[in-house]
């Protein structure tokens, strides 16, 4: 029997992009993507909503509008000029994130852990503390660390420049390294897991062949930024300041008008 694997691995504003995409492949297969789909997965914004969907709580039209409407991404990155303008000579992260804390405890269930969720679901992060990639996984070999929903999405979406680390405390085993199991401190503090890769796919499909090890077909839906717009050129000299910033505004908007999804196997 097939098993299918849905892995949103956009970040930041472009989880809007990714929301729409969703909310049109859930028209054109008819029916809920919770009840298509038998894992969930995402890195950064993008797993909000892979999260969102695998609780069955919202269908992706739902989410695209509680979850990544304009409104919604204005307030939890607590946009406003002064913090814009800051961001020039930046000495601390553009929002404090209390507001995107709060957001997550008013849209999910505040005391609902996140072994509750409907469906499997896996999530990227990274572990300053450890310095090492770990995986958030609602169905865990080691139960013994089970975070609130609203604590998961907070950690796994704790952009650098944008937002602070998230400290969760009283852990013991539970977290997955991204490969490997890895042992937990007392005390970690997490961030985008997109730091240190962008596709939540290989966590995924490894998570499948662990619940389901006699399955031997796995398909598995992709929804990514898009292709870079632009070509980069490397001068024969090198890479200076303007050439790493070609670099870094290609994962702007531009990199996100190509989003769609891809199936993989």
């Amino acid at each position: 029997m097939v098993k299918y694997l849905l892995v949103v691995e956009t970040g930041g504003v472009h989880v809007a992009t990714a929301a729409r995409v969703l909310a049109d492949l859930e028209d054109d297969l008819g029916q809920a993507l919770s009840r298509r789909f038998d894992l969930f997965a995402g890195a950064g914004f993008g797993g909000v909503l892979a999260l969102a969907l695998a609780s069955d709580q919202f269908t992706a039209h739902g989410a695209q509008a509680k979850l990544a409407s304009k409104q919604v991404l204005a307030h939890v990155f607590e946009s406003n000029v002064w913090r814009r303008t800051r961001g020039i000579v930046q000495d601390a992260p553009l929002a404090t994130g209390a507001a995107k804390r709060e957001f997550f405890r008013t849209a999910f269930k505040d005391n609902t852990p996140l072994s509750d969720v409907e469906k499997p679901v896996v999530l990227l992060a990274y572990d300053i503390a450890a310095r090492a990639a770990v995986t958030f996984s609602s169905r865990a070999e080691r139960p013994a660390f089970n975070p609130l929903i609203s604590e998961t999405l907070d950690a796994v979406t704790a952009t650098p420049i944008y937002f602070p680390p998230v400290t969760l405390t009283g852990m013991s085993d539970g977290l997955q390294g991204t490969g490997r199991s890895m042992p937990v401190p007392m005390q970690h503090a997490f961030i985008d897991g997109s730091v240190v890769s962008g596709s939540a796919l290989l966590p995924a499909v490894a998570e499948a062949r662990r619940l389901w090890p006699h399955e031997d077909r796995f398909v598995a839906v992709v929804v990514g930024p898009g292709r870079p717009a632009r070509s980069v050129v490397v001068l024969p000299g090198g890479m200076g300041g303007p050439q790493w910033l070609q670099v870094r505004t290609d994962a702007g908007p531009a990199a996100g008008a190509g989003s769609g999804a891809t199936a993989r196997r």
